[in-house]
């Protein structure tokens, strides 16, 4: 994975919940993967990481639309995200307070649109 995408409407649906709660926001990203044991197969959460909505907001790299779909999706650097052992501790400092007082002042911008207008004029 070169970078992490997400629909922009899911963006949106992030962002409602934290305006409504003002609370710290996490995406959790798992990777899983078919672990195949005959007669059958499964599947089986391998890795796991986490980053927070304000964190999003400067990982945040463009929008484009998908490959095959009609939809825009926001593009994240994948580094941007933590190792999920990191979580807790995070929880328990002092960055967590930091980051519900700034909620409730500021809701983060998790995507910009590109300006179409500007585009357009130079075509």
């Amino acid at each position: 994975m070169s970078a992490f995408q997400l629909d922009v409407s899911d963006c949106d649906d992030i962002l409602s919940f934290v305006k409504e709660l003002k609370i710290p926001s996490y995406l959790f990203h798992v990777q899983v993967v078919e672990q195949y044991s005959p007669p059958t197969f499964r599947k089986v959460a391998v890795n796991a990481w986490w980053i927070s909505v304000i964190d999003m907001e400067t990982a945040f790299r463009e929008v484009r639309i998908r490959q095959r779909e009609q939809r825009p999706a926001a593009y994240y650097r994948k580094t941007a995200f933590k190792p999920l052992e990191s979580f807790m501790t995070h929880v328990k400092s002092s960055e967590f307070e930091s980051m519900r007082k700034a909620l409730e002042t500021r809701r983060p911008q998790l995507y910009k649109l590109p300006n179409l207008s500007k585009s357009r004029k130079a075509t």
